[in-house]
């Protein structure tokens, strides 16, 4: 069978030129009343002692908690009140390390998973390596994540985005740097704030700017709403010739799972998170969580699939030496379907180099398996490892998200076995297992 869905062409499209798109719903709310209205009190207060400031506040503020009955709060002024991402960068991935800690600070901060905002960064700017990011471009964007300053690109670094969940409120995004401690050092760092050219405050900005493109919500996981969000910051999900938001998207996600890796390499197999029982799951991340009454080698194969979680489909990648380390380095740049079972069998040690589908219909024993079992045909082949699914053709849409690249090895639930039997063009598949399993 061929794969159900056509593969994105190329990985890592050319960087844009051209910064985000104008955002005309926050461009017009530039908000620079309340940090205005903030200043002039403070310095008012500043000649009362710490009785009569507080008097003054109060006989201040009644009169509008009165008539509002609420008080809005900018965050501005205040630290955010969510949780803030629970993802944070770990060793393992091409993240210069002087910026990681940037990364998932500003994910902690403003709730945005920082592999998102990592990606988002190289996409725009090399990681700064890029000296034509230093200054406003044709576009009049710059900048370590290229925020625009007001000309065709629009004028994201004054706009204001209104925030939903626990910290919801108004913020104005060049203002956003100040909802966190600054770090003490870091690469282009300036001295006056807030400066677009300044690496903290440009990527904070942008952690709020992304919220804005998908309603103000929380962008933890690198999900439908990531993909979505870097959609609305490049002003299209895909332009001719840039297919931006699965590329920064599809990056993203392979650096989470090459952070999965456990340091040093070595062909270690990579630690995976756990759920009770027998039957494993999804995350929102796209990740398998390996059941806990699972044997080892179980739980190997799906660590070893989530490393190539994300991986655009390639015919005939994967089948070089290279492709079967730990750390996946695809020949073509990608997998195919045959080759994406190999790689997570070789995880485990239960495959010593890739095989194609119909080499697959004679591996390890016959018949399904109590915990992996291989369908494998002279077109197609798959495998369900303890109750799901490691497919590289698409049969669970709005399942685990986003749908982008187009097709690649992804986990998928159970319940799509059936549907990706009934709807191969083949027909039969042969049921194999590895010994024990």
């Amino acid at each position: 069978m061929s794969e159900s869905a056509v593969p994105i062409g190329g990985c890592f499209p050319s960087r844009r030129i051209l910064g985000p798109a104008p955002d005309e719903l926050f461009r017009s709310e530039r908000a620079t009343t309340p940090p205005r209205l903030a200043l002039i009190l403070f310095h008012s207060f500043a000649g009362f002692d710490v009785v009569n400031r507080t008097v003054l506040l109060v006989a201040v503020a009644a009169p509008f908690v009165a008539v509002a009955g609420v008080v809005t709060v900018v965050l501005l002024l205040t630290q955010p009140t969510g949780t803030g991402s629970l993802t944070t960068i770990g060793p393992g991935s091409p993240i210069p390390a002087a910026y990681v800690p940037l990364f998932n600070e500003a994910g902690r901060a403003w709730d945005v998973n920082p592999y998102l905002l990592a990606s988002e960064a190289d996409q725009e700017s090399a990681f700064y390596t890029d000296t034509a990011a230093h200054t406003p471009n044709s576009a009049d964007c710059v900048g370590f994540v290229q925020l625009c300053l007001g000309g065709a690109g629009g004028d994201s670094w004054d706009s204001t985005v209104t925030l939903v969940g626990p910290e919801a409120g108004s913020v104005v995004v060049k203002d956003a740097y100040r909802a966190a401690a600054r770090p003490s050092s870091y690469p282009f760092q300036t001295s006056s704030h807030p400066d677009f050219a300044d690496t903290w405050d440009n990527l904070m900005g942008a952690a709020v700017f992304l919220r804005g493109k998908v309603g103000g919500r929380a962008i933890p996981n690198l999900d439908e709403t990531a993909y979505q969000a870097a959609c609305g910051y490049f002003g299209a999900c895909s332009t001719a010739g840039v297919a931006y938001a699965p590329t920064v998207l599809t990056r993203a996600r392979q650096w989470a799972s090459e952070s999965a890796l456990v340091a040093g390499g070595g062909g270690q197999p990579a630690p995976i998170g756990t759920v009770s029982g027998e039957t494993a799951r999804i995350n929102g991340q796209g990740q398998a969580l390996a059941p806990s009454g699972a044997p080892a080698a179980v739980q190997e194969i799906l660590a070893g699939g989530n490393l190539i979680t994300g991986f655009p489909y390639v015919y005939g990648g994967g089948y070089s030496a290279a492709s079967e380390t730990t750390r996946p380095q695809p020949n073509g740049g990608g997998y195919d379907c045959a080759s994406s079972v190999s790689y997570a069998l070789h995880a485990a040690g239960l495959l010593s180099s890739a095989e194609n589908s119909v080499a697959l219909e004679s591996y390890g024993s016959s018949g399904p398996g109590r915990w992996v079992t291989i369908y494998a045909n002279n077109g197609h082949a798959f495998m369900e490892v303890a109750g799901i699914v490691l497919n590289t053709a698409w049969y669970a849409p709005r399942v685990i998200e986003p749908q982008q690249p187009a097709s690649g090895p992804r986990w998928q639930p159970g319940s799509t076995v059936a549907l990706q039997i009934a709807g191969d063009s083949i027909g039969t598949f042969t049921e194999r297992h590895p010994p024990g399993l």
